[in-house]
């Protein structure tokens, strides 16, 4: 005999959150969710499609990726804030926050 579908998780969540951050420097931003992994299963982060500096597992609730610098140039006034879709993934899931992550404009010098 043959069992199927025995055994059952629940899938990751991330919770949604909007960070808004300045242009320049590394940031820091904690992902809260649940089922994010019992330990740290090589979780990778992205920010507008770059690969986040670092990404470290903390718990099964939070992991916490650190942004690159942005690479902007000065805009004048007017220059609207800029936002960035948030992809955590994990071994087993690709979870998408849209426009979770905005960075305010750098102004002119």
């Amino acid at each position: 005999a043959t069992l199927s579908q025995v055994f059952t998780f629940d899938a990751p969540v991330l919770n949604p959150f909007v960070s808004n951050s300045p242009q320049s420097g590394h940031v820091r931003i904690s992902m809260v969710g649940i089922n994010l992994g019992a330990y740290d299963m090589s979780s990778v982060a992205k920010v507008g499609g770059s690969i986040c500096v670092e990404t470290l597992w903390q718990s099964d609730t939070l992991i916490v990726c650190t942004v690159p610098k942005t690479g902007a140039t000065p805009g004048g006034a007017g220059v609207e804030i800029v936002s960035k879709d948030l992809v955590l993934t994990l071994p087993s899931h690709e979870l998408v926050l849209t426009n979770a992550v905005s960075f305010d404009p750098l102004s002119a010098m």
